[in-house]
């Protein structure tokens, strides 16, 4: 299990409360399961570097994060993205 640090918080995307309910990262499926944007950072080199990973829990964002230490891969470099799906 990864443990949080001791500071973990929400941290809002966007300032202006008044919007943050219509710009919450939120996806919700056909049965009307919400997934949510979880943050989640790591030492490399020098610095502190941050990932963002969707998941239905924190629980599932954990496991989420477990199976990318064993089996996470790289598949090259994004040099465009056009939204679309291809």
């Amino acid at each position: 299990m990864i443990e949080p640090c001791d500071n973990a918080r929400v941290v809002p995307l966007v300032r202006n409360r008044a919007l943050r309910r219509l710009a919450q990262p939120v996806l919700v499926d056909e049965e009307g399961r919400m997934m949510m944007l979880y943050a989640f950072r790591y030492r490399h080199a020098d610095g502190t570097w941050g990932l963002n990973v969707w998941a239905w829990s924190m629980e599932d964002a954990e496991q989420r994060i477990e199976a990318m230490k064993r089996s996470l891969s790289l598949d090259g470099v994004i040099v465009a993205g056009s939204g679309a799906d291809e």
